[in-house]
């Protein structure tokens, strides 16, 4: 498409077809020398929390197995928590005593 109606120019491209000229250029090289070009996408972003500290999920299970209680009419086998995810934070934070770096004041919620 490029080629044929822009004549390969990937910013002419971006302005009729709205694509991104990055994205046309690649192609466009791809063409020329017939390698395809390969993206890392799993080496991009953040890791889990649970891979940084491995021990942090049997802590917070810990803290709130004892606030757990079945389903009320058990129809799953879900158990449901009377704590909120702020005092579980507090509560990390108590015990860890600065040991390790957990709850950010701004981190997207979780569910424990």
């Amino acid at each position: 498409m490029a080629i044929k109606y822009c004549q390969g120019h990937p910013r002419r491209a971006e302005e009729v077809f709205g694509w991104g000229r990055d994205a046309v250029n690649t192609g466009l090289n791809e063409l020329r020398t017939g390698i395809r070009c390969m993206d890392d996408f799993s080496a991009r972003g953040r890791l889990k929390t649970e891979e940084h500290q491995p021990e942090l999920a049997s802590v917070i299970h810990a803290l709130v197995e004892p606030e757990s209680q079945a389903d009320p009419k058990f129809q799953t086998p879900l158990a449901y928590t009377r704590i909120t995810a702020k005092a579980v934070c507090e509560r990390l934070k108590a015990n860890a005593a600065g040991r390790i770096s957990m709850c950010q004041p701004n981190a997207p919620s979780t569910t424990f």
